[in-house]
């Protein structure tokens, strides 16, 4: 089951979008507002967005002229959670709209029409995109952590010790996926973490084992 909130200043396409979605064993969340979106998403987890491109009302309903409103929920998203999927709606007909979207990260797009809750073609295109942007997150999730895992190994077979900040600032992905690399290798005993008693910055170091560290003790015995 995946976690979607779905975006829309129009709430019988926001409601309809829910019954859709949930009835396809999805937990859905609602918001009708780029300033809702955004308070949920700073305080709530989610694996996948839908979100209408441009909202022209605010959080009180008044009008706004805007295009941009779908566009700063996307970034905010992807700022908090480099994993996420979003999926943009667009007017139909309006496909060049969504290019700027997808520049940006988007997962895909999805052509609203005024029939969304009738169970044909766009019921059945926006499932089957949440289905395939979850299966998207679960991949892409897998692959980071992988890079980001060889990547901390890496350097700290380089450094012998670093600190997260250091850490941080040689690495070339984001900081949240630094830290979920980091609880990885943990948990796998790839690593062990110390307290610097001199700056109280957690330093982490990465530990050898198997082979090489038989190797190492029979060199140190002799020695």
């Amino acid at each position: 089951m995946a976690k979607v909130l779905v975006v829309d200043d129009y709430e019988d396409i926001v409601d309809n979008l829910e019954d859709l979605l949930s009835e396809a064993g999805n937990e859905v969340t609602k918001a009708y507002s780029k300033e809702e979106a955004i308070e949920l998403i700073k305080r709530e987890h989610f694996d996948v967005i839908v979100v209408d491109l441009v909202m022209q009302r605010d959080k009180s309903g008044l009008v706004m002229e805007t295009d941009k409103s779908g566009i700063e929920v996307l970034k905010k998203a992807k700022e908090i959670d480099p994993f996420v999927e979003v999926i943009v709606l667009t007017a139909y007909g309006a496909v060049k709209t969504a290019v700027p979207a997808m520049k940006l990260g988007a997962f895909d797009y999805v052509e609203k029409s005024t029939e969304i809750d009738d169970e044909g073609d766009v019921y059945d295109k926006m499932v089957n995109t949440v289905h395939k942007a979850v299966e998207h997150r679960m991949a892409h999730k897998s692959e980071i952590k992988e890079t980001v895992g060889k990547f901390i190994l890496d350097e700290l077979t380089k450094s012998g010790v670093l600190s997260l900040p250091q850490l941080l600032a040689k690495s070339p992905f984001p900081p949240d996926a630094v830290h979920k690399g980091l609880k990885v290798l943990q948990e796998a005993e790839k690593i062990e973490t110390r307290v610097d008693p001199k700056t109280e910055v957690e330093m982490y170091k990465r530990r050898y084992s198997g082979l090489g560290d038989k190797i190492l003790s029979q060199i140190s015995m002799r020695s």
